[in-house]
């Protein structure tokens, strides 16, 4: 786990106007929620783009710096965007202790090369992200997937997933990956499923004609 420092100011102004005014001077307004207050802050545009291109939203741990001389450690917990530009209008960060249980979701990362791949097949990512609990300063950039084993046609459930430290929080039923085969091995196999039902369909036609 790393964290990504960001340095953030107090805001007075708070409301609809505060964060009209802030946007003006070219700050994305937000709201820091703790146990104790939730701290209104602003940072500059540049600043959170900036962040938001090398971190994860679900599990970046963010270093805040405000301009107080306080710090803290955060998550992020939503960023607002434009639905036309895609710029954060708004931000929300919550308030962690590094030495207690958080619940985040971590991205899933595939290691090795599947034999159903090499032979042809493709891999069909249904989850690209996990929810999981666990303490602060162990939560992981990504939860690493051996596939090496896999042949075509087979898969691999949120219930496979084993790492130590973490609680997987996703229902444990659900198909995270699946090695789907080459289309032709398909076909190859549907005809081949033909040809033995049309085989035992045959059968009482001859038993008939000898009676």
């Amino acid at each position: 786990m790393h964290t990504t420092e960001i340095a953030v100011s107090t805001r007075e102004a708070n409301g609809k106007s505060g964060a009209r005014k802030a946007r003006r001077d070219g700050r994305v307004p937000g709201i820091l929620y703790s146990k104790s207050e939730n701290m209104p802050l602003s940072v500059s545009m540049a600043e959170l783009s900036k962040v938001l291109r090398h971190v994860s939203a679900g599990n970046a741990v963010l270093d805040v710096k405000v301009d107080d001389g306080s710090g803290m450690k955060a998550l992020i917990k939503e960023i607002q965007r434009d639905p036309i530009t895609g710029s954060p209008l708004h931000f929300d960060f919550i308030h962690i202790e590094m030495d207690h249980k958080v619940k985040v979701r971590v991205p899933i990362h595939f290691v090795g090369t599947s034999p159903g791949v090499k032979m042809g097949g493709s891999i069909q990512q249904v989850i690209r992200e996990l929810h999981v609990e666990c303490v602060a300063s162990e939560i992981p950039d990504s939860i690493d997937i051996d596939i090496s084993h896999l042949n075509a046609n087979e898969s691999i459930h949120v219930k496979d997933v084993n790492q130590e430290g973490i609680r997987v929080l996703t229902r444990p039923e659900l198909v995270i990956m699946t090695i789907v085969a080459k289309k032709k091995d398909i076909e190859a196999a549907e005809g081949a499923e033909a040809a033995e039902g049309g085989g035992e369909g045959d059968a009482p036609a001859e038993g008939g004609s000898e009676g």
